[in-house]
């Protein structure tokens, strides 16, 4: 068994073949390379429910299937991924045919294989897909981790200016509580010490107009 790195192992991979011989033979190529996350069907027509249900990082297809081919499983997909969304398709396939491969291609899959397989190939074009995945998702969290750091930064300097706008705490703090929601949270109530000890509210807002309208007359602001 190959030593995998950590990242790799645990990657989801499904497996789209109506031959079970070739989904046992592929089952045992993962299992022998490391992989432990990997979800089969032989039947074409369950990839999208299959596709939300283990969120798949890798997907192998064949092409030529009863009920549907590979070419409109791939449609399918196209479909029903967000446009920006990266997960690779490698093809395995008997038909060894320039349009097929060609047409494979164009339709969306990242790499092609000709049956019978070499083993040892695809374990290589399987891994070299996996870490341009695990690449892509590297990549999409880091941008999602400047753009949350954007919105801090900017939320903090609004919320300076707004702290300083007014001598009136109440009037501040309520505005506030306003532009927490939904910069950092569903719903934002604020409290201060009152005149007795008692907390006061002076401030609430919420994501849902109507538990807001709640909050607030429930305070009686």
């Amino acid at each position: 068994m190959s030593t995998l790195p950590a990242d790799l192992a645990r990657a989801s991979i499904l497996v789209v073949d109506d031959e079970q011989a070739n989904l046992d033979l592929l089952e045992m190529v993962l299992a022998d390379e490391g992989y432990v996350r990997v979800a089969t069907t032989r039947d074409p027509r369950m990839v999208v429910p299959l596709f939300d249900a283990v969120h798949p990082d890798l997907v192998l297809l064949d092409l030529h299937m009863p009920h549907e081919d590979g070419f409109s499983v791939m449609r399918r997909l196209r479909e029903h991924l967000p446009p920006e969304d990266f997960v690779p398709i490698l093809v395995l396939t008997a038909d060894v045919t320039p349009d097929a491969k060609q047409r494979a291609l164009a339709g969306g899959a990242k790499d092609f294989l000709t049956k019978p397989l070499d083993t040892v190939e695809a374990g290589l074009r399987i891994r070299n897909l996996l870490e341009t995945r695990l690449l892509y998702l590297g990549q999409q969290a880091a941008r999602s981790r400047a753009e949350a750091g954007e919105r801090r930064a900017k939320f903090l300097a609004d919320s300076s200016r707004v702290l300083a706008a007014s001598l009136d705490h109440h009037t501040t703090l309520a505005t506030l509580a306003r532009m927490v929601v939904p910069e950092l949270a569903d719903y934002c109530v604020i409290d201060v010490e009152g005149p007795g000890g008692e907390p006061e509210r002076v401030g609430a807002a919420h994501v849902d107009p109507e538990r807001e309208r709640l909050l607030v007359e429930a305070a009686g602001l």
